[in-house]
C-alpha cells in the first residue's frame, strides 16, 4: 500500500508502508546512521575514513543530510521528478522543500521504529536484559 503526498513544484510523491521498504534500501539507512554514530566519512573513493579535517558541527549536518537522503530512498516508491535515484536526488529540482516533508512523514509512520533496532532494556522480567 501506498499513500500520496503533495510536494513543492507541483510534485507528489508515492511512499511506501514501512514494512514494505526494500532490504537495500533498509541496510542503506542503518549503514549511514552507523557512520554518524563511528564518526565516519566516506571518501569519494569510496573508502571509509574517520572525520578528522571536518568540524564536529559540519560533519554532523552532512550525516544528517545522508540520512534524510537514505530515508528518502526508504519512503519514496514513485515521485513526479523523475527516477528515485543519486542522479535526482542530486539535481536542482530536488530541494530541502521536497525531501523534508518526506523525511516527516516518514518518522511520523514510524519508519524509524522499523529500521533501528530497539537495544534498550527489555521489560520483561524473565529476559536477560531486564532492569
Amino acid at each position: 500500500m501506498t499513500t500520496r503526498i503533495e510536494l513543492p513544484h507541483d510534485g507528489w510523491a508515492e511512499l511506501r508502508d514501512a514494512d514494505e521498504i526494500p532490504r537495500t534500501h533498509a541496510k542503506a539507512l542503518r549503514k549511514t546512521m552507523g557512520r554518524m554514530a563511528n564518526g565516519t566519512e566516506v571518501n569519494p573513493d569510496g573508502t571509509v575514513a574517520a572525520i578528522t579535517t571536518i568540524s564536529d558541527g559540519e560533519a554532523m549536518m552532512v550525516g544528517l543530510d545522508d540520512m534524510k537522503e537514505a530515508l528518502t530512498f526508504c519512503a519514496v516508491s514513485s515521485w513526479s521528478y523523475g527516477p528515485v535515484d543519486e542522479v535526482t536526488i542530486h539535481s536542482d529540482v530536488i530541494t530541502d522543500g521536497v525531501i523534508d516533508p518526506i523525511y516527516d512523514w516518514a518518522v511520523e509512520a514510524g519508519y524509524m521504529d522499523t529500521l533501528v533496532p530497539d537495544f534498550g532494556v527489555n521489560p520483561d522480567q524473565d529476559s536477560p536484559t531486564e532492569p
